[in-house]
This record gives structure tokens, sequence and C-alpha cells, in this order.
């Protein structure tokens, strides 16, 4: 039986331009305009997944996913909202329990992407259920489910303590610097841009999606010839959503007149077993408050090891970030 997969906006042309694109999605989609209509269709039929504005007239997104919640707790949710609504978005991740928030304007292909891999969750929890009820005796094949269920659960928890470590980093420098709108701005991208990279459950990628996504991000620096790149493409395992999450703040750091980037090269190397990629980017720091965001990069990307660190030349200030990812075979 094939998953079903609930896509609820009141805007009616994105409805539109999703239901063309997921013609060939190996999945039933369902569109409705309201929450009402969407809570009668979770009666009527097993959602796998559902895809939600948060702005919606009458019940907002938030008051459906928290009845989503109660009712169908294994129900996969996705959230689709704009930057403006972090009070919105940090109240459907408390009391609706997302699990994907994704910013406004986004790509179609990442969409699709994102409910992917929220249908193949939704399947491994319910594989879990049905091991679980009927297993007798313990095998390896079985307990191999388990082992990895329980390290992408584990990954929920990591992401969440990382959540509030961001917001207790963002309150602490809005007091220190007496809710400077520069400083307001930049904690608000950090925690939304952060939120676009979890689940941070490893997933199989092309390498050649890094240097697709830093390429897009830097797209001066690209034009100019400063960022260049030495990266052959292969298939990993690994969490690339994370490594994208640095660059994209970094450009952010710098359109605030925090830094700036003067060149960028990055290197990947590779055995028969992991590859290996380290991005070198030479910066001069401009603002006052970019040392402190910086400084808190450091300790974010330890939890999801990655090597991010600071060394101070005679001439610049240069950013190291390295990540090992596991080869696909």
């Amino acid at each position: 039986m094939k998953n079903s997969v609930l896509f609820v906006d009141d805007d009616a042309f994105i409805l539109v331009a999703i239901r063309r694109a997921v013609v060939d999605e190996d999945y039933v989609p369902y569109f409705t305009t309201n929450a009402q209509e969407a809570l009668a269709i979770m009666e009527k039929t097993n959602i796998s997944v559902v895809v939600t504005d948060l702005h919606m007239p009458t019940m907002d997104g938030i008051a459906m996913l928290r009845i989503a919640k109660e009712k169908y707790p294994d129900m996969q949710k996705i959230v689709l909202s704009g930057f403006t609504q972090v009070n919105q978005v940090l109240e459907s991740i408390n009391d609706g329990d997302i699990n994907k928030y994704m910013t406004k304007p986004w790509e179609m292909g990442d969409l699709l992407r994102a409910v992917r891999e929220a249908i193949n969750f939704y399947n491994l929890k319910k594989e879990k259920e049905r091991l679980a009820k009927s297993l007798e005796r313990t095998n390896d094949a079985y307990k191999n489910v388990f082992k990895m269920m329980g390290a992408r659960l584990g990954c929920v928890d990591k992401d969440a303590f990382s959540i509030n470590a961001i917001i207790a980093f963002s309150f602490s420098q809005m007091k220190e610097h007496h809710g400077s709108k520069i400083v307001i701005y930049l904690c608000e991208m950090l925690c939304l841009t952060f939120l676009n990279s979890v689940p941070s459950y490893p997933v199989v990628f092309n390498l050649q999606r890094i240097k697709d996504g830093i390429c897009k991000a830097m797209p001066e620096l690209t034009t100019t010839g400063k960022l260049t790149t030495d990266i052959k493409d292969v298939k990993c395992h690994g969490n690339a959503d994370f490594t994208l999450f640095l660059f994209e703040f970094l450009v952010l750091l710098s359109k605030q007149y925090q830094m700036n980037i003067l060149d960028c090269n990055i290197t990947a190397t590779a055995n028969s077993e992991k590859v290996t990629l380290k991005s070198n980017l030479k910066i001069d720091i401009s603002g006052n408050y970019a040392l402190s965001f910086l400084t808190f990069l450091i300790e974010l990307s330890n939890t999801y090891d990655h090597i991010f660190s600071i060394v101070e030349e005679s001439e610049h200030t240069v950013i190291l970030i390295e990540q090992t990812y596991n080869i696909q075979s």
C-alpha cells in the first residue's frame, strides 16, 4: 500500500505548483486550503506525512499540529513558513512536534526530498513497531533495524539540545547588546537557518550537492573566481545539511557587514572508506558582533562532528572547516 501525504496551504497557487511536482512521486497526495478540512482528511485516511503552512485563517497550522500530535503521534510533520514567523515556528516545534522546518521561498526539489525522507522515517517507525509486536526471538537482521532506529531517534534528541542552545545564546546576545537590531536579525537567522538543516540523521547524498550548495550561497565569489573547489563527485553517507548551514550563515554574517569573505578554497580527499572535506575561508572581521557568533559556531560544530576553527594570521583571519563522510558503495 502506498503512503499518503497531505499538503495544507491557504495559497491555492502553491498547492497547484506542488500538485504538478508530485505527479511522479511514489505516494498518494491530498491537498486542502484549510486546517479543518485537513483534520477531516486525517480522520478518513491514514496520512504518513503532513506538509503545512503555519499562517492560515480560522485555524492556524499550530492548532492543527497540536491536534495531529495527540491523535496521530506517528505522522511526520513538515512546516513551510516565512522568516518573520519565529515565535510561531518555536511554538510549533514545542507544541506540534514537527520533524522538518523549511523557510519560504523554498526549492521544490528540497521539498520533494524532505517528503521522501519523512516517508522513509515513518515507514521505519512502523516497521519497528511491527517487529516489536511479532518478535519471538532476536536475530542479527532485527538488531540492525533497532540499531538504526535508535541512532535516528538519538539525532532528534541532539537537534532538540542544539535548538535550546541556540535560543539561550540568542537571548544572551540580545541582552548583552541591548536589543540591537542587527543582533536580533542575526539571532533570528541563526535559528531559522539551523532549523532548515534538521533533522540531522545521516542520509545518502552525492558530494556534488555540497559543492553546488556552497556555490549557490557564494555567487559573488564564484563569479570572481575567488571560490575554488577541488571536489570529485562521490556518493556519501552523512549529514550534508549541517555543512551547508555553516556556509549559509557565514554568508549572512558577510551580508550584514560583520565580516568580509575574501576567498574560499575547498578540497576533498578520499580513501576507500571515507572522504574528508576541508574548507579554508580567508576573512576580515569588520563588525562588532561577528566574533561572538563565530565562537558559538565552534561549539555547535563540535556537536555535529564538524571541526570549525578560527586562525589569526599576520594580515587576515582564516576560518577552517573540516568534515568526514562515509563513502557509500
